[in-house]
């Protein structure tokens, strides 16, 4: 269930992040892909309050059944919403091209990306290597290596209320994760947007943070649920940066491409930046499940996180290593190749 959830998610992101560029003017594109980040940050609030309110008094696995009840409806009534707002303009030309066309376009985005959306892919994954250790694995690590608790003892025993707590911790971490995020969003919006803070300076500072954060939290947490807390809520700021600041990148250098007479392929490179995501999720998910079956979750959860620590590291000194200036303009010549098939692509045929 975990990763059909990606995999939605995932296949949202790409043509939502798309469309959005194709909106914007050449001097916005930046500022509303991080604006993206605010309405993510809602998401997350609401899920957390859903988690804290049937994790009040019992775990919040018991409830499950209850939750998903909940989130299915939120969901239809978004996508109900989305299908009532947005329209798509079908590309003309030969069936039997367009249907061959997907194929292509990836080998053709891959073969033609530029050395800067390059850059990114690989620093997206680096960060949600550590990204996901807290958003997959937290709530584990707050029942079992916080609070000490035992999800598989019997209900009602000291172990079972000690996993249930933790849970409760997890859910109120997450609403002041969330608060946060949606505060250093709207901050980094208003500072994008009035001062001449360069994107590629503030994302880095975001990573670093995070680095921090997790290396705190593989190493001086121990059983003090309020350091634990704070570690969690400052673990979204990576993803403040991430979930904005590459794909107004990307969105930027493509629409100056565009306004250049060059051939682009916004929805194609988003979604090869949206691929470094996934790459960093699975390689996270695949290496715990493989670190478990060799020890217990309280030892391999914290280095996971220690993990994670690293990988957010160098994923800061990448983004230190970004191009700027003269050599982003370079840059952006090149990844206009991956579209040149037919220009109309840009935005997914949005």
């Amino acid at each position: 269930m975990l990763w059909l959830t990606d995999i939605a998610l995932n296949a949202l992101q790409t043509p939502m992040r798309a469309l959005v560029a194709d909106l914007a003017s050449s001097g916005q594109q930046v500022q509303v892909q991080v604006l993206v980040s605010c309405f993510q940050a809602v998401g997350s609030l609401v899920g957390f309050s859903i988690m804290k309110e049937y994790g009040s008094n019992d775990s919040v696995s018991e409830h499950m059944l209850e939750i998903m009840v909940v989130v299915c409806c939120i969901v239809t009534v978004a996508v109900a919403v989305m299908l009532c707002a947005a329209t798509e303009t079908q590309l003309a030309g030969d069936r039997a091209a367009r249907q061959s066309s997907p194929v292509s376009d990836v080998f053709e985005a891959v073969r033609g990306s530029s050395t800067l959306l390059r850059h990114l892919v690989g620093v997206h994954c680096l960060v949600f290597v550590g990204a996901t250790v807290w958003f997959s694995y937290s709530v584990q690590w707050f029942g079992l290596c916080v609070f000490a608790g035992d999800p598989a003892a019997p209900p009602g025993s000291a172990a079972h209320r000690l996993y249930a707590s933790g849970q409760e911790a997890f859910a109120y971490a997450g609403q002041c994760g969330s608060w946060l995020m949606l505060l250093m969003t709207l901050l980094l919006v208003v500072a994008l947007h009035r001062t001449t803070l360069p994107p590629k300076g503030a994302y880095p500072a975001c990573i670093f943070v995070g680095a921090g954060t997790s290396f705190a939290a593989a190493f001086f947490v121990n059983h003090n649920a309020t350091l634990a807390t704070a570690c969690m809520a400052l673990s979204v700021l990576p993803c403040v940066g991430a979930h904005g600041i590459p794909w107004g990148l990307i969105a930027a250098s493509n629409k100056a491409a565009e306004e250049q007479g060059l051939p682009v392929s916004t929805a194609m490179q988003m979604a090869l930046l949206n691929c470094g995501l996934v790459i960093g999720q699975q390689l996270t998910h695949m290496t715990l499940a493989a670190l478990e079956s060799f020890v217990a979750p309280t030892l391999a959860l914290p280095a996971m996180l220690a993990a994670g620590a690293l990988a957010l590291t160098t994923a800061g000194a990448g983004a230190l290593l970004l191009p700027s200036g003269a050599e982003e303009c370079g840059a952006l010549g090149a990844g206009g190749r991956a579209g040149e098939a037919d220009p109309e692509r840009h935005g997914a045929g949005l």
